[in-house]
């Protein structure tokens, strides 16, 4: 029997909250091995091959689509980030160094108690493996952000650390990952993208996406945001 989606939610909820990360391999409808089925990081795949279109409506509406507007992925954002706002979209691949584990944020130290604040939904291509780092959310590193990707970095040795254990994952077929933007990764071989989604105190500090500045997308942007979609753009 194929769980409500409700139960996928609290489950995916409870994960994050333990291991910082929820994944779902891509597979095929007649492997009912998972509790979800997904195609999310082949149709992720495909769009990137079609060209990338990120900076159209119809580009946005898929982003949407997969994302915030969709039924379990919306709503794991949601159980943690009541009102989320999208502010961050890049592409990547195996030119991140496989010698450094890398962060979208790094636990502050100051703040005993730090909730989630920031989730990234990473959609992987068919073919890709990635290493997590179960527990670095819970630790805090010396890091930088020396490439300017909006990725913070250090090397894996910091890795061994108490605490901390490396989940390799493999997916053959693809797949996707909600994770605490503080749980760190290194992708061994493939191509993901990363989409992040954060309260309004913590993406107001992050510079806005850009859009060229077209009627339609004008239009699509202000439609998004009617339907309740929150979103932080700017146009040029």
């Amino acid at each position: 029997m194929t769980p409500m989606p409700s139960q996928v939610v609290a489950g995916a909820k409870q994960s994050i909250e333990q291991s910082g990360l929820y994944l779902v391999k891509d597979q095929d409808a007649e492997d009912q091995t998972q509790t979800e089925i997904s195609t999310k990081g082949r149709q992720f795949a495909l769009f990137y091959d079609a060209g990338y279109h990120t900076k159209t409506p119809e580009g946005l509406d898929f982003i949407i689509h997969n994302t915030l507007g969709d039924p379990v992925v919306g709503q794991i954002i949601r159980s943690f980030i009541p009102e989320p706002r999208w502010g961050y979209l890049r592409f990547f691949s195996d030119r991140l160094s496989s010698e450094y584990a890398w962060f979208f944020h790094i636990r502050d130290w100051n703040k005993e108690e730090e909730a989630v604040y920031t989730l990234v939904v990473q959609f992987w291509f068919p073919g890709s493996t990635v290493a997590y780092y179960n527990g670095s959310q819970s630790n805090s590193f010396n890091a930088d952000d020396a490439e300017n990707w909006g990725l913070l970095r250090t090397p894996t040795s910091n890795m061994d650390k108490e605490g901390i254990t490396e989940t390799v994952v493999d997916l053959p077929k693809g797949g996707y990952a909600i994770i605490d933007s503080r749980l760190g990764w290194t992708c061994r071989h493939g191509k993901f993208i990363n989409i992040a989604f954060g309260t309004d105190e913590e993406v107001a500090t992050w510079a806005k996406m850009s859009l060229p500045d077209m009627e339609d997308l004008r239009s699509k942007v202000s439609k998004l945001q009617e339907q309740g979609f929150r979103l932080n753009f700017k146009f040029e």
